[in-house]
């Protein structure tokens, strides 16, 4: 298979160059490009952590601003539909409770309503200059929802992870739950890849992801953690990652 990312580079791969995950440079908003990443293949779930229409900017300055991240309430969820919808039966979706309510609203037009609100507890949140510290965000979770055994409950405690890749890394460890708590889902799509932390997370778990991200130098980044992931060292990761 051959991918080709937003500045152009192709990009060969198969199964055998990562071990079952493939994820395309490219924009999550065009059909084709999603149609070109999946090759036929059906997602059981969507795990992704869409930017939060928040307009981020890093106080340190160490990270660029994120693409997409402040627009219209209407162009946003209008922006999310075109990324997220999908077949996939079971959806985690992060987000910020500042504009919850258009990921809610996206999701319901989508035909996805959500049955919970999941809260991320991050424990040791970063400090800032508001009156109180952000100390947790939200997981819309739709899917499958009682008549069956509890799994934990909505808060979840997970520690964020030290962060040098990327300026919304999400922990591994959380999504993971996501995962685990889906036993039924094998094929994971995430549109917005970013660091690669889904694909790790789906490495773990024994799942194939199918992963997009716009930014070239991020799926450098995800081509590096995992290469790192798999054999302890980021050494020879452009040529142990050719698939990305």
């Amino acid at each position: 298979m051959k991918a080709t990312c937003s500045n152009g580079h192709d990009f060969e791969y198969d199964e055998a160059d990562v071990k079952s995950h493939f994820v395309m440079c490219a924009d999550s908003t065009v059909k084709y490009n999603v149609e070109k990443l999946m090759d036929g293949k059906k997602a059981d779930m969507v795990l992704t952590d869409p930017p939060y229409n928040i307009n981020y900017s890093d106080m340190k300055g160490k990270f660029d601003t994120i693409a997409n991240d402040k627009m219209s309430d209407e162009d946003f969820v209008e922006f999310l539909k075109d990324t997220i919808s999908t077949e996939a039966e079971t959806y985690y979706v992060c987000c910020s409770w500042q504009y919850s309510h258009l990921f809610r609203q996206a999701m319901e037009d989508i035909g996805k309503p959500v049955k919970s609100f999941i809260v991320w507890n991050k424990v040791n949140p970063a400090q800032n200059l508001d009156k109180y510290f952000k100390a947790h965000e939200i997981i819309l979770y739709s899917g499958k929802f009682g008549g069956q055994k509890t799994l934990r409950s909505d808060v979840w405690e997970v520690k964020r992870e030290k962060n040098t890749d990327h300026p919304t890394m999400k922990p591994i460890e959380l999504l993971s739950y996501a995962l685990k708590d889906t036993p039924e889902a094998r094929t994971i799509y995430d549109p917005f890849l970013g660091s690669g932390s889904t694909l790790i997370a789906c490495e773990q778990t024994d799942r194939t992801c199918f992963g997009m991200e716009l930014d070239e130098k991020y799926v450098d980044v995800v081509r590096r953690r995992y290469h790192k992931f798999v054999t302890g060292s980021e050494e020879g990761w452009a040529d142990g990652t050719p698939a990305i």
